[in-house]
């Protein structure tokens, strides 16, 4: 992960490059090394905002030279507005209050899931990500969706697996690193 995180100069909010609804420089760089190492065919990505996240992906696919990313936002003004031309040809968007019921591809690799956690929507988020897409990978930074989502955890800490466990393990775990991001206090 670390040789394809180097390789990815995109940047994030904390860098000014994007806005402050966006992603951290080091999660846009996890996102890229990621989607640099597994190659997947088919990402999803629930939460565009600007467009950080989706260009940190979409230039990954593009390095790898293959894989479709389908994002969704249930704002429509402004949405994907910083991904760049020239990698929007792997990049289908669908914006507005009807992002979550439209039709999804039938086999997704990859979900990156960071979208608005406003009711009703978050509960339809959970319910289709868990039972109709069924990604083989699911990567967020929320705890709460992860609950919700997932039955078996990976955290990174300072760029090297911390923890790899089912999400009750997670749930109960002493260690102070683990309680402090399970908590929401890192």
């Amino acid at each position: 992960l670390i040789h394809y995180a180097s390789q990815d100069n995109i940047g994030g909010r904390d860098d000014n490059t994007f806005a402050s609804m966006s992603v951290h420089r080091d999660e846009g760089k996890v996102l890229y090394a990621l989607v640099r190492l597994l190659r997947p065919s088919t990402v999803v990505e629930i939460g565009v905002a600007e467009g950080c996240s989706a260009t940190h992906i979409l230039q990954a696919l593009e390095d790898n030279g293959h894989g479709i990313l389908y994002s969704y936002d249930i704002e429509s003004d402004n949405i994907g507005h910083s991904v760049p031309d020239h990698l929007r040809d792997r990049w289908y968007l669908t914006t507005g209050v009807d992002g979550l019921l439209v039709e999804y591809p039938a086999d997704v690799d990859m979900c990156w899931e960071d979208a608005s956690h406003l009711e009703p929507f978050t509960s339809t988020m959970y319910r289709i990500i868990r039972d109709v897409m069924k990604p083989k990978i699911m990567v967020t930074h929320d705890m709460t969706s992860c609950f919700h989502i997932a039955d078996r955890v990976a955290l990174l800490h300072h760029g090297s697996r911390y923890f790899l466990g089912n999400t009750e393990d997670l749930r109960t775990v002493a260690d102070p690193v683990l309680r402090d991001f399970v908590d929401g206090r890192s």
